[in-house]
């Protein structure tokens, strides 16, 4: 049997002298065994290897879209598309301007996802960490504007501009 690498021999007094050098300093002794350096401290410091890499972006070089940066609350919807394959939403952001959105499409300032469209309303899940910092799903509904309300508060607009101009004739 042909052996490549590091003999069993030489392993097993490598791991022997490493094992001694780690107890003499857990000792507190400064002794090193001739042949075997003192591992840095540096060392410590390092990345682990087994684990992904942290990547760090400025906030200012994350481009978000008008939709991204309105909070859930202000948007409104007030429209939905039926099609063959899938149905999308009408939405009016804050800024009074309009998209088109269809299911998974980021949304709001914490990247809620559209899960579900329908015809009454739009489904959105958050995830937010929580109180102790653990990671949580929120579900958010977005109703369809209801074109009752602004005829009400029209017939209410006209019947207090009525009630108004009565008041100013007598």
């Amino acid at each position: 049997m042909k052996q490549t690498g590091l003999g069993a021999p030489k392993l097993f007094t490598s791991l022997i002298l490493i094992c001694l050098a780690i107890e003499g300093s857990a000792s507190g002794a400064t002794e090193t065994l001739p042949g075997v350096q003192p591992l840095p401290e540096e060392i410590l410091l390092l990345r682990d290897p087994f684990k992904r890499p942290i990547l760090q972006t400025p906030e200012s070089a994350i481009v978000k879209s008008a939709l991204q940066t309105a909070d859930l609350e202000s948007i409104k919807m007030i429209g939905v598309l039926t099609g063959p394959l899938r149905m999308r939403a009408i939405l009016l952001t804050p800024d009074k301007k309009t998209h088109f959105v269809s299911e998974n499409t980021v949304i709001g300032t914490r990247n809620g996802i559209i899960k579900k469209i329908t015809p009454e309303a739009i489904y959105v899940r958050e995830r937010i960490a929580n109180i102790l910092g653990q990671m949580e799903n929120v579900d958010t509904e977005i109703a369809l504007e209801s074109e009752d309300k602004d005829d009400e508060a029209d017939q209410d607009s006209s019947t207090d501009s009525g009630k108004g101009g009565a008041a100013q004739q007598k």
